[in-house]
Order: structure tokens, then C-alpha cells, then sequence
């Protein structure tokens, strides 16, 4: 299966973006590809955590951003594909129950923006219904 793979010149633009343009590039992107990659390692996703000590699930829009991410604490941590169908129906709601939040894009010279899951999927479904 092919997946969305970037350009290298686009992956450059998009680093270089403001974070509020990013994050809208992080949810157009998703809802075109209908798919959100994380980094896992033997069947354990990577987390980071907030100022206030929250666990926080790191997302990107394409392998290549994760792969950038895969370094330092991440450095044995490999790309992983989440669907689109999956993420909605499976790992939001177990996050929010869990009171996980959702890092969307976090980049190497910057942080992504943090999301309650359900602010995450309203988010989502906002770019969604452009393709509807």
C-alpha cells in the first residue's frame, strides 16, 4: 500500500511554518491521507509529558515526520501507521478515558500543539467534512 510521502522540500516548507500553519497542515493532511502515524517499539506507542505531568501521544501527518522524531529517547522507536477508522473509534476514546492527550506534530526544533482527545477530534472532523 502506498502511503503519503511528502517531498523533501515540502517537509523543509512545512518544518519552517508557524505553529498554528503546521497544525493546520497536520489535520488537512490526515483527512486527505486518512491516516496519523505515531512511533512504536515493541508494541508500546512513544509518550512525552506535559508541564503538568500529563501523558501525551505524539502524532504526525506522515512516516517521514515520525521518522525525524526517531532519535535520543525515540531512537529505537520505528513509524507506525494508525488508520484514520482506528484512531477515531479505538485510541481517542481510550485516551481520553485514560487521560492521555494527543501531541499533534511535534517537530525536532519545536513542540506540537497538546489536544484533550475529544478537542483532537472535533479538529479532525472540522477537516473532514471538506471532503464530505
Amino acid at each position: 500500500m502506498d502511503h503519503f510521502t511528502p517531498h523533501p522540500k515540502e517537509i523543509e516548507n512545512v518544518l519552517n511554518l508557524p505553529t498554528e500553519r503546521r497544525l493546520l497542515y497536520f489535520f488537512t493532511t490526515i483527512a486527505d491521507t486518512e491516516e496519523v502515524w505515531g512511533l512504536e517499539e515493541d508494541g508500546d506507542f512513544a509518550a512525552m509529558g506535559d508541564s503538568s505531568g500529563r501523558h501525551v501521544f505524539p502524532l504526525w501527518p506522515a512516516r517521514k515526520y515520525a521518522e525525524m522524531m526517531a532519535e535520543g529517547m525515540w531512537q529505537n522507536y520505528r513509524p507506525e501507521l494508525i488508520p484514520l477508522i482506528k484512531l477515531t473509534e479505538r485510541f481517542l476514546p481510550k485516551m481520553e478515558a485514560d487521560g492521555l492527550l494527543v501531541g499533534c506534530f511535534p517537530i525536532p526544533e519545536g513542540k506540537g500543539v497538546v489536544m484533550e482527545p475529544m478537542e483532537f477530534l472535533d479538529e479532525l472532523n472540522a477537516a473532514l467534512e471538506i471532503y464530505e
